[in-house]
């Protein structure tokens, strides 16, 4: 899902911009959660066989002979299917970097290959520096599902999620399979600082399968727009929560899951500010101590740029 949001927050400012509406390529999962209305989705079909699959990404591409080719996070592909494709690509080839494990780039030489293969980097993670070889990099802000215009203020937020004013939320959300989010609501939930305090707890899940009747909101998109409402966020440190919390100053515990791509450990460890990393039960209730029990009631949003989206498609259109 980050990937589509992602993509779909730099297509819009691009069609925002004046310019032609761009296509998306990608898969079926979690296009019908954004807004399509600046921007076309090549919808691939779903398929259990890789080859297939890399198939059919190749000739999406071929048929829309597309005058740039913006890759999102992964340099190679999903699949590693762009490995032999991109060195013949004709038009711009543009990377939008985030943050990737260090094991996976030494093991399959990303960097080399993003060196040789893309004509510009776009980082919209500053630390660590990715791709610093790179002749043609830029740095932008976190790109995210909303613009600062879009953003809301803590009590339209709470008008939306039907909170009271007055009492303290706190917000879990999970982005995996239905069955690691519920464990994962329910290990938050056992919590024994949660069942001697009068918190009122939001439970929002990733939209797999059927809503999880652990849930209170399966499908609201894009979260973000409500983060301004809760007092803390416990979920995982994946980079669209990490950095809306940051963009909403909004305290949050993240846990960091082990990722194929994703470094989320060192995404946290890397910040300074109101974001921290629990690991077990005991670093859990450590952090709602220090979050909960010894902050402020009100707090009010940092002042963190958040226009990346439009940062970056300001960056492509020049370029181009």
């Amino acid at each position: 899902m980050g990937h589509i949001v992602r993509s779909a927050a730099i297509a819009r400012a691009i069609r925002r911009l004046g310019e032609p509406r761009p296509t998306i390529i990608a898969s079926p999962g979690f296009t019908h959660m954004v807004d399509r209305d600046d921007f076309d989705f090549h919808i691939l079909a779903p398929s259990g066989n890789p080859g297939e699959f890399r198939a059919q990404i190749l000739e999406a591409i071929h048929e829309l002979s597309p005058r740039a080719f913006i890759t999102d996070a992964l340099p190679m592909g999903l699949m590693g299917e762009l490995r032999d494709y991109l060195p013949d690509f004709k038009g711009k080839k543009i990377l939008v970097s985030r943050l990737l494990r260090r094991d996976y780039r030494k093991e399959h030489k990303v960097d080399e290959f993003v060196r040789r293969n893309y004509d510009l980097v776009i980082r919209s993670e500053a630390l660590p520096r990715s791709f610093p070889g790179h002749p043609h990099s830029v740095a932008v802000p976190p790109i995210l599902a909303l613009d600062p215009s879009e953003m809301v203020t803590r009590q339209e937020a709470r008008r939306m999620l039907k909170v009271p004013d007055d009492r303290f939320l706190v917000m879990t959300v999970g982005t995996d399979s239905p069955d690691c989010v519920d464990a994962f609501f329910r290990e938050i939930g056992d919590n024994r600082l949660f069942s001697k305090n009068p918190f009122l707890m939001l439970r929002f899940a990733s939209p797999y399968g059927k809503p999880s009747p652990s849930s209170k909101h399966t499908r609201y998109c894009p979260l973000m727009k409500l983060l301004p409402g809760a007092d803390l966020v416990i979920g995982y440190a994946g980079y669209h929560l990490f950095h809306e919390c940051v963009a909403a100053g909004v305290p949050a515990l993240l846990n960091p899951r082990p990722r194929l791509y994703d470094d989320q450990e060192l995404r946290v460890l890397s910040s300074r500010g109101r974001v921290s990393i629990f690991r077990d039960r005991r670093e859990l209730e450590e952090g709602v101590h220090r979050h909960i029990l010894g902050a402020p009631k009100r707090r009010s949003p940092q002042n963190i740029s958040t226009g990346g989206a439009r940062k970056a498609a300001e960056i492509i259109l020049e370029y181009l």
